[in-house]
């Protein structure tokens, strides 16, 4: 079991520009549409996380699991629109667990795996409940190839789809991931 503590230093700039959106949105007025039509957004922020990590390996199954706390400060600064000046405490509680394991199928010289994925997330603070939605847990499924046998770019691919829901919130996602 592997315990890490970090600090977070965040700095951002977000620029809109509703000239794409701006029929699909148009009975929408106020601060909003300020906002989305070319409106600015700056910030930073300050904060920091602490994190549980357990792993195992093992030729037969790789398997992580995590747990972490994360609270970050943020605040808007000069130059920022009026629709989104203001400040916001993300407060998150997460936890992880992937397993990996040997399918029997040889591609690339290397076994091909099955991934399966586990997480979820509450939200705290400032954020809970902001876009609808104060927790969301992830169920995945999918492969992943090592490619490590060959001189290519790439030690690994791995490709997974997920079922994320929430309260008031559900949907698919597939992600691709590659390792260096």
């Amino acid at each position: 079991m592997d315990e890490s503590a970090g600090y977070n230093f965040s700095l951002g700039h977000v620029s809109s520009d509703l000239s794409v959106a701006r029929s699909a949105i148009g009975g929408i007025g106020g601060l909003v549409i300020d906002f989305l039509d070319r409106g600015t957004l700056n910030a930073w922020g300050v904060g920091g996380s602490v994190m549980l990590d357990w792993r195992r390996r093992r030729p037969e199954y790789e398997a992580d699991a995590s747990m972490r706390y994360t609270n970050i400060h943020l605040q808007s600064m000069g130059g920022s629109s009026a629709a989104v000046q203001g400040s916001a405490s993300a407060q998150a509680v997460n936890m992880y667990a992937r397993w990996r394991a040997p399918t029997g199928v040889v591609a690339l010289d290397r076994l091909l795996r099955y991934v399966l994925e586990m997480s979820h997330s509450q939200y705290l603070g400032s954020q809970a409940g902001v876009l609808g939605f104060s927790r969301l847990t992830s169920i995945g499924v999918g492969l992943e190839l090592d490619t490590s046998a060959h001189e290519v770019f790439l030690s690994r691919i791995r490709t997974v789809v997920r079922y994320v829901f929430g309260n008031n919130v559900s949907g698919v996602s597939l992600g691709l991931a590659a390792s260096f």
